[in-house]
């Protein structure tokens, strides 16, 4: 199994996922995504 990378979908910057918060950050817009929402947005995309 490998590794999913994910990019924010509001300024696409790379996203990384915080254990403690459960969702996946933005350093640069500072948006934050549940993991739920992220899989949602990228099913959409394809």
């Amino acid at each position: 199994m490998g590794t999913v990378n994910y990019n924010c979908p509001s300024c696409a910057a790379p996203l990384t996922f915080n254990p403690q918060r459960q969702r996946f950050c933005c350093e640069y817009c500072l948006s934050e995504f549940s993991p739920e929402k992220i899989q949602q947005i990228y099913a959409e995309r394809e």
